[in-house]
C-alpha cells in the first residue's frame, strides 16, 4: 500500500515542456533476470524495527507486446500485523504499455487464488483480518490494483518513458493515491547526470490543513502503533531515485519518511528509511551473466 501511494505522489513530476529536460527511454533488456532488495528501517520511540524482501523481473515479448514477469524471492516476517502473511511465489505476469506503465496483469485470477491460500495457512484472527483486506483491493481502480500487486516491483519501470527537469521545479502534486486525493508541495530536479546513469532528487511535505486527515490511516497502517501520536505535526519525504538511462528501469531508490506527532504532551518523531536497489543474482540462479550495477 505504501508503494502504491509514494508512487501516486510522484506521478507527473517529468519536465515534458522543458526544453533543457533529460529524456529516459523505456527500453529493457529481453529475456534476462534482474534482481532487487528491498529494505525498510523504522526508528521511532518504542525502537528500531527492519524488514525486507527481494524480487525477480524478467522482461518478455508477447502477442500484447512487452510483459514484466515478477517472482518474489523471498520475504522476511515483518513485525507489522498487516504484512504478516507471506509473499505468494506464484509468478505475476504484468502487461506493459509503451512507456512501461502497468497496464494489466495477465494470471491475476491465479494469483488472488495463491495469495488467499497462503494467508489462509497462517490461520488465526490477523489472518482473517488481511483476507479481508485484500479481497475489498481487488476492487480498486485498475491502475491502483496494479500498483497493489505489483508492490514493491511496481517502481522498477514507474519511472521511464518520460523526461526530467534539469531546474528544480515546485508545484502541488494532484494527483490521487490509493487513500484519496492529497496535495503534497514538492520539489522536483535531475541531481546528477552521467552517461549511464540520472539521478532525481525530489521532496514532498503535507501541507497542515491535511496532516490530521493522514493520523488514523497512519495509525492504522501501523497497528496502533505508540510511536505515532494521536495528532500529527508534520510529515515529510526526501526520495533520491537513480536510474539507467539506456533502458530507463530503476536502478536505486532511496526514500526518508520523517514523521513527527504530539500525544499527552510529547514529541514523537518516526523516521522510516527504505531503500530498492539492483542487486547481482543469487550464485544458484546465475543463467545468465548478470549485467554490470
Amino acid at each position: 500500500m505504501l508503494a502504491a501511494m509514494l508512487l501516486a505522489l510522484l506521478a507527473g513530476c517529468g519536465g515534458r515542456g522543458d526544453e533543457a529536460a533529460i529524456a529516459v527511454p523505456f527500453n529493457p533488456s529481453l529475456g534476462r533476470p534482474i534482481y532487487y532488495r528491498y529494505d525498510v528501517v523504522q526508528q521511532g520511540a518504542t525502537g528500531t524495527r527492519r524488514r525486507a524482501s527481494a524480487f525477480r523481473i524478467q522482461f518478455e515479448r508477447d502477442a500484447h507486446g512487452t510483459a514484466m514477469v515478477l517472482t518474489s524471492v523471498r520475504r522476511d516476517l515483518s513485525p507489522w500485523p498487516a504484512d504478516r502473511h507471506p509473499a505468494p511465489l506464484v509468478e505475476r505476469r504484468f502487461l506493459l504499455g509503451a512507456s512501461g506503465q502497468l497496464r494489466a496483469l495477465a494470471n491475476e485470477p491465479a494469483y488472488w487464488s495463491a495469495l488467499e491460500q497462503a494467508m489462509s495457512r497462517d490461520g488465526g484472527a490477523e489472518a482473517r483480518t488481511a483476507i479481508q483486506a485484500e479481497r475489498e483491493s481487488r476492487r480498486l481502480p485498475d491502475r491502483e490494483r496494479m500498483l497493489h500487486v505489483a508492490g514493491d516491483a511496481s517502481e522498477v519501470t514507474f519511472f521511464a518513458g518520460t523526461s526530467y527537469s534539469r531546474q528544480p521545479t515546485e508545484r502541488p502534486a494532484g494527483k490521487a493515491s490509493i487513500h484519496g486525493p492529497i496535495e503534497f508541495m514538492r520539489q522536483t530536479s535531475v541531481a546528477r547526470l552521467s552517461e549511464d546513469r540520472v539521478t532525481l532528487l525530489q521532496t514532498l511535505e503535507m501541507p497542515r490543513e491535511r496532516l490530521q486527515a493522514m493520523a488514523d490511516t497512519l495509525r492504522g497502517r501501523y497497528g496502533g502503533s505508540p510511536d505515532i501520536g494521536s495528532r500529527l505535526v508534520s510529515m515529510s519525504w526526501r526520495v533520491t531515485v537513480e536510474l539507467d538511462r539506456h533502458t530507463g528501469l530503476l536502478v536505486s531508490r532511496r526514500t526518508i519518511q520523517d514523521i513527527a506527532s504530539v500525544e499527552g504532551g510529547r514529541t514523537l518523531r518516526f523516521v522510516t528509511t527504505t531503500r530498492l536497489q539492483r542487486v547481482p543474482a543469487p550464485s544458484r540462479d546465475r543463467r545468465t551473466p548478470p549485467r554490470p550495477q
